[in-house]
């Protein structure tokens, strides 16, 4: 780890998280922006990190119901996410585990309104080489020896929790946390030592989500209905690895 960079972010953090606190919702921008930060500190060129590209298609089950009854559609059928991980496993099996952060945008416009979605998340989850849970683990798919589909195909699982922003103009804005489960499976792609894609698929479950307003703003008072809903989700995803560390360490071989 670079301390120097390290501590010239956790500098610039301070300043930002003893700014202004007004008001709350630029304030927790601020802060994801200082998580960041920290994050970068750390110095990537010994880092193993990856960015993920994800399509999500939702149902929000009776909310759904209620805004294809009343407005033609359901709400926040889909929509995008963007993810940063950083990624780390024991060394005798081949088990991976990655922290993320989130940004998940989505819009739906149905007559006169307009719904619209931003959730900011942090969330763990694994990666479980079934066929290879034994193999080695100390370089990139790419470098191994054995079939591709035995060392490159896992299992994951994972938990989640995200700060859902929402916004049905013209009822007023409504935040709320959420817990996200999610099993799905997924396969690695060595393009180089240094670069590794993985396609993968998942699916969601979550069990709260609520939006106080939500049914008196649509005028339902003659069926039994809430304000709280679960999600369901299906999610196709690719995420493109680095490992700078990697190279570090063999550079360091021939030295």
């Amino acid at each position: 780890m670079n301390l120097d960079g390290f501590n010239e972010n956790l500098n610039l953090i301070s300043m930002l998280m003893n700014s202004s606190r007004k008001p709350a919702k630029k304030a927790f921008y601020r802060d994801i922006i200082a998580i960041c930060l920290l994050l970068i500190g750390a110095n990537i060129s010994y880092s193993q990190f990856g960015i993920n590209i994800r399509y999500l298609s939702n149902d929000f089950n009776e909310w759904s119901d209620i805004t294809t009854e009343f407005s033609g559609g359901p709400i926040w059928e889909n929509n995008v996410e963007l993810a940063v991980d950083y990624w780390f496993r024991p060394e005798e099996i081949r088990t991976e585990y990655y922290v993320e952060g989130t940004l998940g945008l989505a819009s739906t416009s149905q007559g006169s309104r307009q719904y619209d979605l931003t959730t900011f998340g942090l969330g763990i989850r694994s990666h479980v080489y079934i066929f290879d849970f034994r193999g080695d683990c100390d370089c990139p798919t790419f470098t191994k020896e054995g079939g591709l589909f035995k060392k490159g195909f896992f299992l994951q699982y994972g938990v989640g929790t995200a700060f859902w922003l929402k916004n049905a103009d013209p009822d007023p804005d409504h935040n709320n946390l959420a817990i996200d489960l999610h099993a799905g499976a997924g396969f690695d792609i060595g393009v180089s030592d240094l670069l590794t894609v993985s396609p993968y698929v998942s699916y969601h479950y979550i069990p709260n989500v609520h939006y106080d307003g939500f049914i008196q703003s649509h005028d339902i008072t003659d069926m039994e209905a809430d304000n709280r809903t679960s999600v369901t989700r299906f999610r196709v995803g690719v995420r493109i690895g680095f490992r700078p560390d990697f190279l570090q360490e063999r550079r360091a071989l021939y030295r």
